[in-house]
């Protein structure tokens, strides 16, 4: 891992699809989770998708990084709130979210497999 602090958040290209594909599966195998197995993203709300790092990555700060970029993008949108939902087992995503001012909603579940929901407003 490189200790440049700096990190670029672009749009995914069609180039980009396999590296993708392998992070989130990865990723949700180690909470015993198999990719392609939930529900679409909802689209009339701004959610928090596919935060996603390699386990070397983490602990870094890339996440808080990540977040906020995803923040700052969605309030430019004209977005009141941010939501998302994710499972009992993603214990260190949890801690990250809360401490990071979601707040738990379990009325914003949207993911078959998910067993909790956040919201924060914006």
């Amino acid at each position: 891992m490189t200790t440049d602090s700096r990190i670029d958040v672009r749009e995914v290209t069609s180039a980009d699809v396999p590296a993708v594909i392998e992070l989130v599966s990865a990723t949700l195998a180690e909470f015993g989770l198999t990719f392609g197995v939930g529900s679409p993203t909802d689209d009339q709300l701004h959610e928090l998708r596919k935060m996603y790092l390699r386990p070397a990555a983490r602990g870094a700060r890339l996440g808080a990084r990540l977040l906020d970029v995803a923040l700052a993008w969605s309030r430019a949108q004209g977005a009141v709130r941010m939501v998302l939902d994710t499972t009992e087992g993603m214990t260190r995503a949890i801690a990250f979210y809360e401490a990071n001012g979601f707040v738990r909603d379990d009325s914003y579940i949207r993911g078959a497999r998910c067993s909790r929901a956040y919201v924060r407003a914006l």
